[in-house]
């Protein structure tokens, strides 16, 4: 059975999570609905997670934990709203899609680009920014398939 300074410890981690959350939810409601970087998006399902990990210790060991509403854990009942974690998932393919989007224009601007250029250096310069335009799109094309597969 764990000690008083364990359980301690993991309810302190547990506060800890939970304030990370919240400033995580705060960040992705200033940058709207869609706006919300991966980066905001992949903190609010880590620390959903670890809010669970934590919890489920915590009642292992019989301690009762609260359930707060963004913790990412209650069922969501048939005909309601998406979950927390399913609209995040979808804020987060969106703003892969919008990432995928501006490549191919700028891709396409450089296409644009190496047609006018005569110089042979600027059109391997070029070639080389065309390279790797296409091949962040392939990576950002295959993380979306990821998230889409789920």
């Amino acid at each position: 059975m764990p000690g008083t300074e364990d359980i301690a410890h993991q309810q302190n981690l547990l506060q800890i999570h939970r304030r990370n959350l919240a400033h995580y939810l705060r960040q992705s409601a200033q940058h709207g609905a869609t706006g919300a970087p991966v980066s905001v998006l992949n903190g609010i399902l880590d620390t959903q997670n670890e809010i669970q990990r934590i919890k489920a210790i915590l009642r292992g060991w019989g301690v009762a934990v609260e359930d707060q509403p963004d913790d990412g854990d209650r069922p969501v009942p048939q005909g309601s709203p998406a979950s927390p974690s399913t609209k995040t998932s979808a804020l987060k393919r969106r703003s892969l899609q919008r990432r995928i989007d501006a490549l191919i224009e700028e891709h396409d601007a450089v296409e644009r680009q190496l047609i006018n250029v005569l110089d042979p250096s600027s059109q391997v310069r070029l070639q080389r920014q065309l390279q790797d335009k296409a091949d962040q799109i392939v990576q950002l094309e295959e993380e979306l398939e990821k998230l889409t597969a789920h």
